[in-house]
C-alpha cells in the first residue's frame, strides 16, 4: 500500500505502522520456557498471532487430507455421509486428536453475535479460527459455494478481533460432480473448484485487510482407484466360476484315478 501513488502523502506513516505490526506479531511468538518444555513433552506450541493460527489451521487441513490417503481413513465412511450435521462431529472429532495440546475443538459455537460456527479452534492464547462445512454433493452451485466465503465465513464468524481466520471446507466424494464457474459458466470439476474458491478466499482477504486470514480447502473423499464396471466384473467372475469348475473336475478325476485298481503283472 505504501507504494500505491493513491497513498504517497501517507507513504511514511503506511510503512511505519506495517513494521510496528510485524514488531508486535515477532513479540507476541516469542517462546517461553513453559512453553518450551511442552514442546519438548511432545505438545505443539499454541498460536500466538493469526498468522501463527492460519499456519497451525493450514497445516491441520493438510494433515486431515493425507489421513484420507491411508487404508484405515474414514474416508469411506464420511463420503456415505449426506449431512453436514452427521459430518461435522467426525471431522471434529479427527481435528481434535490432531491438536497435540495447542488448541481445542468447538462444534456449533456461538460467536458473539449469536451466530454458530460449523467447527472451531481455541487456543490458550485465545486466538480462533472457524470452519465453515459444505457437503459437495449437496445441491449447491459454484456461486453459492463461493458466496458463502463472504456471506457466512467472513461476516458471520470473522467479526472479532482474535478470530480472523477461517476456512471453507468443502467435501467431495463424487469424483463425477460438476459444478459451473460463476463468471464464465465453464465447467468444473473438484480441482477446478478449489482454484476458484481459492481465488475468491483471497479477494475476501484483501478486503478484509489487516491480519486476515483467510482460506478454502476442497477435502477429496473420492476412491483411490475407479470403479470397476459391472461387465468387467461378470467377466471376470465367468472366469473364476469356469477356473473353479475345471479345478473340481481335475480334483474328481484324480479321485478317481486314485481309487481305481491298479493292473497286475
Amino acid at each position: 500500500m505504501s507504494a500505491d501513488p493513491l497513498f504517497a502523502h501517507a507513504k511514511d506513516r503506511i510503512a511505519a505502522l506495517a513494521q510496528e505490526r510485524l514488531a508486535e506479531e515477532t513479540d507476541a511468538s516469542v517462546i517461553s520456557m513453559e512453553e518450551l518444555a511442552r514442546l519438548f513433552q511432545g505438545s505443539e506450541l499454541a498460536p500466538m498471532t493469526t498468522t501463527d493460527m492460519a499456519h497451525l489451521l493450514s497445516d491441520r487441513l493438510d494433515d486431515l487430507q493425507d489421513l484420507m490417503g491411508i487404508d484405515a481413513s474414514p474416508k469411506a465412511a464420511w463420503a456415505k455421509v449426506t449431512d453436514e450435521n452427521t459430518l461435522r462431529p467426525a471431522i471434529a472429532r479427527e481435528l481434535d486428536m490432531m491438536s497435540k495440546g495447542a488448541y481445542t475443538v468447538d462444534q456449533e459455537g456461538v460467536t458473539v453475535d449469536g451466530k454458530e460456527t460449523d467447527i472451531r479452534f481455541r487456543a490458550l492464547s485465545r486466538y480462533q479460527a472457524s470452519i465453515e462445512l459444505k457437503i459437495g454433493e449437496k445441491p449447491r452451485t459454484g456461486k453459492e459455494l463461493r458466496d458463502t466465503i463472504e456471506t457466512q465465513l467472513v461476516k458471520k464468524y470473522m467479526a472479532a478481533r482474535n478470530a480472523k481466520t477461517g476456512c471453507l471446507l468443502v467435501t467431495v466424494a463424487d469424483s463425477e460432480r460438476r459444478w459451473h464457474h460463476p463468471d464464465t459458466g465453464e465447467p468444473m470439476d473438484r480441482h477446478q473448484l478449489q482454484n476458484m474458491l481459492t481465488e475468491a478466499a483471497l479477494l475476501a482477504q484483501q478486503r478484509l485487510g489487516g491480519e486476515a486470514r483467510v482460506m478454502a480447502r476442497v477435502l477429496d473423499l473420492t476412491p483411490r482407484l475407479p470403479k470397476e464396471p459391472r461387465a468387467a466384473k461378470a467377466s471376470k467372475q465367468t472366469v473364476k466360476t469356469k477356473a473353479g469348475a475345471k479345478t473340481a473336475k481335475g480334483s474328481r478325476a484324480a479321485s478317481k484315478t486314485a481309487r481305481s485298481p491298479k493292473s497286475g503283472k
